[in-house]
């Protein structure tokens, strides 16, 4: 008889979930600073940072204020960003590298500010400035629209960001600090509306900055003054008494540092004298006296090219509308023995000084 087997195979088909996971960005460590050159083919644990980094970019930068400008100076570093398909090739076009940049720190009123030494804030506007595309102002916590150039075969390439004081803005204070963050953010590599800042990343490019670069920015400017509000004085002679006339001005400094006022008479010399227009060998004699407003201080009486010390100065420019200082013109009827032309004239300058 013969045997006859059947011999069944089964094959079991299982179906598991599969989850889906994107690509992942790398990210750079900033670590190599301005080295140039396609890295070397054992230095792979590199590669994010050979492509993607900020260097020369100090940690403390001062700034400098001329008075009459809003512009505050320049922070000059590089940037390298260089992408290729391998990460021993030389980087391809400039697409290859292209980025964007953002930088935070604290705001007022959608300005990035400086806080000074008395507590103030100093609102500050930035630009980042790039060679080869015009010149941003970076809006805070936002990347900018701009999409920037990288620089071939690995290369860092000069990039600044341009300081300047916010509309409006004066300082009071006789320092001033603040602390940014820097973003770079490595693009896709396509022509079309490129993704940044918010780019899933394909083969671990694009790439990220671990963390964004810290920086200060500190103005230390010379303690500033300034004195405003004075206006030509007209003294009617006309009458019997002494004559005199007096009007308010302003002298506003930096952290309302004391100053120093000294005035000099254009005909006199070691005393204030007015000279006839026409008559000019007839001079009569005048006094000035100089008094702060709003305090307990003395009027003082000046003497000509002599300085008379210490004085509160405002802590704002124009005294914020309310001025703070008095000076009065005085000609004594008994100096003036008799005069012989119709008008008398002097130029009396007054300088003011911090201490």
């Amino acid at each position: 008889m013969s045997l006859f087997r059947l011999i069944l195979s089964v094959t079991l088909l299982v179906l598991l979930p599969i989850s889906e996971a994107s690509a992942q960005r790398s990210y750079s460590g900033n670590t190599l600073g301005c080295v140039p050159g396609v890295p070397d083919v054992n230095s792979q644990d590199l590669n994010a940072d050979r492509g993607l980094g900020v260097c020369d970019e100090k940690n403390v930068h001062s700034l400098q204020f001329e008075p009459g400008s809003q512009d505050l100076g320049s922070i000059d570093f590089f940037i390298r960003s260089c992408w290729s398909w391998y990460y021993t090739n030389p980087c391809q076009i400039d697409r290859y590298g292209r980025y964007s940049v953002e930088v935070d720190g604290p705001t007022e009123n959608g300005y990035l500010y400086l806080t000074g030494s008395s507590g103030d804030t100093l609102k500050v506007t930035l630009e980042f400035v790039h060679p080869a595309r015009p010149a941003e102002t970076l809006t805070p916590g936002q990347e900018t629209d701009t999409l920037y150039p990288g620089v071939r075969d690995y290369l860092a390439g000069p990039v600044s960001l341009r300081v300047s004081l916010a509309p409006g803005e004066s300082l009071v204070s006789d320092s001033y600090s603040g602390n940014f963050d820097l973003y770079v953010y490595q693009c896709e590599w396509w022509d079309y509306q490129p993704l940044c800042k918010n780019a899933p990343g394909d083969d671990g490019a694009p790439a990220l900055l671990a963390q964004p670069v810290r920086f200060q920015v500190g103005l230390n400017p010379d303690t500033l003054i300034k004195i405003s509000g004075l206006e030509d004085m007209e003294l009617d002679g006309s009458g019997t008494g002494d004559i005199s006339a007096e009007q308010t001005f302003c002298v506003f400094t930096t952290d309302s540092a004391e100053f120093n006022i000294r005035g000099d008479s254009q005909n006199g010399d070691n005393a204030f004298w007015l000279r006839g227009e026409t008559i000019t060998d007839d001079i009569i004699p005048y006094s000035v006296q100089v008094e702060h407003l709003g305090s307990a201080r003395r009027p003082r009486n000046l003497r000509e090219g002599e300085v008379a010390r210490k004085w509160p100065g405002a802590n704002q420019e124009n005294c914020g509308g309310q001025e703070n200082m008095k000076i009065q013109i005085e000609v004594q009827r008994s100096e003036m023995g008799d005069p012989r032309d119709a008008r008398y004239q002097d130029i009396l300058t007054l300088t003011v000084a911090t201490e």
